[in-house]
């Protein structure tokens, strides 16, 4: 359900971002994180998705790097608008 959000989200021109605290490298494509995205099938999973950096989980500083770029719409995770995740659980 939350892919078929996201998908008809892209068909109407809205720029998907990806902000996660997992380390990662998201150039890499055998990256875990990258790997993730795109066996659960989100939809245009980035080369770069914003990854943490350093050991602050603060994404502040990753928001406002997307809001630098684009305008955003909305904030979708586990303390605004709750999705399963199912790779940890319910």
């Amino acid at each position: 359900m939350a892919n078929e959000f996201l998908e008809s989200a892209q068909v109407r021109g809205v720029a998907l971002v990806y902000i996660t605290n997992r380390t990662c490298k998201a150039n890499d494509e055998n990256d875990p994180t990258v790997r993730n995205l795109r066996c659960l099938g989100a939809p245009s999973v980035p080369s770069r998705p914003l990854c943490r950096e350093g050991s602050s989980s603060d994404k502040a500083a990753r928001r406002a790097a997307a809001a630098a770029a684009y305008r955003i719409l909305l904030l979708i995770g586990d303390r605004w608008f709750l999705i399963p995740n199912p790779k940890y659980g319910s």
